[in-house]
């Protein structure tokens, strides 16, 4: 998740023998349910590089590495030398493993992981183990693209996420049933009786009609174009990748919005109205709607899912996740992150991994679903749920009128959690050419001047080759399943606004 405090503290730095730059930073010591970053340092430099240092240490619990997988920190930085009227994305020095320049600090033993295009890095254990990560005193170099001045004044900001790396390999497809399975289910076509679709490279995939192509029925037109195929390019999910392991929180769509010019925030998020909270429309509610607290305090985003006087507090709901969200939304959140969407195929492997398909399959395996009935401790981060031993939020429950936090539903085979209920999954549809056309390229930290993200063949701000797959807080059983696909491109019909089931969740392919 990302993560900033409800405070913040300037310092002022002394490069003690080299002539003094006056370096503010932004001291970080977070509180969320899983990850911070704090003791944030700006170290001193000479002003003829454009290199900034910067350290800081990283915590976060129920972390883990075993021979199949393990989950990852995407560190990522944003600086401002205008007092924070404007941010830049912070590019690191360079590309590698443990590149040169960068410290893995003291503590629990990480690895570096920057990928060619130098938008951020994958923190991770080194080694197998489990339990509570804590590393100190790590250092990243990065670039600041002006010009060091004897009275430059720079902001910085660290953010993380917290991924899951799902390796490369073959998974499969849709439900063993074929065409009876879950509402247009991914099947292959005349082939062991309609079995599952096996992926097993990321080489095209036939579509139609076809012994042995991939196929689904087409019950409505929200299902796709039964055409194909799907290119090469098109990221299936069997080469490695890493995935949000929870949806992106409102805490982390409040710090998202608030280094984003006016102009950029006025689509990112419509309310621009002082003291109303986020919804679909220009001038927002005076109250939290569907659990979902982000407020406009003067041109500021902050989290008040109280309603008073103190925002961003701990019972705030700063670890639920963000709804009264689009597609154009999701799209620049991951290019400001420098991650991207997931596609349709990668869901089903994030939730199933290897294992064979069995009928009517959830993430967690076959048992139906066992609903959230009521929340306790709402919006801290102690919220939970109840039974506690619930699955997901599912079937508009009377008590349950939003998300619940991030962490509290079932996971899938590699620990995802929400990957089904809660709110609806948006990845990109092999059921458009919109979609197909995806080739799974990274966002690059900055959007354009109105706040959208572009990167070329996404799905624009139309939505076209979007979709929806996993079901939400308000949707039956049935749409939980792993396989079902009425809606895998379905771009909605109200597209333009934001609902109160929509949410957000990025990927990355990982580095070769």
């Amino acid at each position: 998740m990302i993560m900033l405090p409800s405070f913040r503290k300037s310092y002022v730095l002394s490069s003690g023998s080299v002539t003094a730059l006056l370096l503010f930073i932004l001291f970080s010591p977070v509180h969320a349910e899983n990850i911070h970053i704090s003791n944030i340092v700006l170290l001193s430099h000479k002003r003829d590089t454009p290199v900034q240092k910067v350290q800081f240490d990283i915590a976060w619990s129920k972390s883990w590495r075993n021979s199949d997988n393990f989950d990852a920190a995407w560190v990522f930085i944003k600086y401002s030398a205008d007092n924070g009227k404007t941010w830049e994305h912070g590019n690191l020095a360079c590309g590698g493993v443990n590149p040169e320049g960068f410290e893995r600090g003291a503590g629990t033993a990480v690895e570096v992981i920057v990928p060619e295009d130098t938008c951020g890095a994958f923190i991770q254990r080194s080694a197998p183990g489990r339990g509570d990560l804590n590393t100190r005193n790590i250092i990243f170099p990065f670039l600041y693209r002006g010009k060091a001045t004897e009275d430059m004044r720079l902001k910085i900001r660290l953010f993380a996420v917290e991924m899951i790396y799902i390796p490369e390999g073959a998974f499969y497809a849709g439900d063993p049933r074929g065409p009876s399975g879950p509402r247009n289910c991914f099947y292959t076509f005349g082939k062991d009786n309609n079995a599952a679709y096996r992926i097993c490279s990321e080489q095209p995939i036939g579509i139609g009609a076809e012994q042995g192509n991939l196929y689904y029925n087409r019950d409505t037109e929200f299902s796709g174009d039964r055409s194909g195929p799907v290119p090469a390019a098109f990221p299936k999910g069997y080469a490695a990748f890493y995935l949000m392991k929870y949806e992106v929180t409102q805490g982390q769509y409040r710090d998202f919005l608030n280094t984003l010019t006016a102009r950029q925030q006025r689509q990112r998020c419509p309310v621009t109205k002082n003291g109303s909270f986020m919804n679909g429309k220009k001038d927002g509610p005076p109250r939290p709607e569907f659990r979902n607290g982000i407020q406009n305090r003067n041109g500021t985003y902050v989290c008040n899912l109280t309603n008073d006087a103190v925002f961003d507090g701990r019972d705030d709901g700063t670890d639920i996740p963000c709804n009264w969200v689009n597609w154009a939304d999701l799209a620049a959140f991951a290019d400001w992150a420098g991650l991207r969407p997931m596609t349709e195929l990668e869901l089903e492997k994030a939730c199933r991994g290897p294992r064979k398909p069995s009928p009517d399959e959830y993430p967690w395996g076959t048992p139906p679903p066992s609903q959230i009935q009521g929340i306790i401790n709402m919006g801290t981060p102690e919220e939970q749920i109840s039974p506690e031993n619930a699955d997901c939020a599912y079937g508009n429950h009377q008590n349950v009128q939003g998300p619940v936090k991030s962490g509290l539903s079932a996971a899938g085979y590699w620990g995802n959690t929400e990957l089904a209920g809660n709110l609806w999954e948006r990845a990109v549809t092999v059921g458009t050419p919109e979609g197909r056309k995806f080739d799974g390229r990274h966002g690059n930290g900055q959007l354009d001047k109105d706040g959208f993200a572009d990167v070329q063949n996404w799905p624009g701000k139309e939505e076209t080759g979007s979709g929806f797959r996993g079901g939400s807080w308000r949707s039956g059983s049935y749409e939980c399943l792993i396989a079902e696909r009425s809606a895998a491109a379905h771009t909605n019909t109200h597209k333009h606004n934001r609902y109160i089931t929509h949410g957000i969740r990025c990927a990355r392919t990982a580095p070769e």
